[in-house]
């Protein structure tokens, strides 16, 4: 079985690539907030024991839907809530990063949440997520996001951490796709690996929690 990952900063066109990956015959897990409605979720936290309240609700919602669906490729993952748990601890002047950590580092080790084999980045610059984002609500093709999602603070510390998170894999195969290109273009720049995606099954899948924490220090 074979699992990969689509992420990145928001507005970078992560959903129409992903529309377009489907269209070609790929199965496609949608991210949670494609899933549940809106009531559901359990907002943001404004103190350390409701964000860590918060990642254990992210970490059960994550593991029913691996159980649901063992293999595929998955719209955003928990490697998004790890990146949050450092950027928005920041952005509220909370302690609560390392906590949050441990928490999906003992999901992993006991395999309540797997990691991918294979990790698709759609990058764009912090400065492009903010113009798209403002764009797409002032067209109205998107509600707005809280407001840290369009703060240049948030959104850099949430780029260091995915950075940070990437260079503690081991065993998972990266590729950064340009947020810039045309959705067909993404699409030729992973192609490659969706048509060979067994062959990047990995038993050695890694993260190295503590090189992550230590890089954000």
């Amino acid at each position: 079985m074979t699992i990969a990952f689509i992420e990145g900063l928001p507005a970078g066109g992560k959903t129409h690539l992903i529309k377009y990956i489907e269209s070609k015959g790929y199965r496609i897990i949608d991210e949670l907030g494609r899933v549940l409605k809106p009531d559901e979720f359990p907002g943001d936290g404004k103190t350390i024991d409701e964000i860590l309240r918060i990642h254990d609700w992210f970490i059960d919602k994550e593991h029913v839907r691996f159980e649901k669906a063992p293999e595929g490729i998955f719209e955003r993952s928990f490697m998004t809530q790890l990146g949050y748990a450092f950027a928005y601890p920041r952005y509220m002047n909370l302690n609560s990063f390392e906590k949050g950590v441990d928490k999906y580092a003992d999901a992993i080790s006991s395999d309540w949440l797997p990691l991918p084999d294979l990790l698709f980045y759609v990058s764009i610059s912090v400065e492009d997520s903010i113009k798209r984002q403002r764009y797409r609500y002032l067209n109205k093709e998107q509600a707005a996001l809280p407001e840290f999602w369009t703060t240049e603070s948030f959104l850099n510390d949430l780029v260091r951490a995915d950075n940070a998170l990437i260079s503690s894999m081991s065993g998972i195969t990266v590729v950064k796709v340009d947020g810039n290109l045309t959705t067909e273009q993404k699409y030729k720049q992973v192609e490659h690996y969706l048509m060979n995606m067994d062959a990047y099954a990995s038993a050695n899948k890694n993260i190295d929690i503590d090189r992550f924490l230590q890089e954000l220090k």
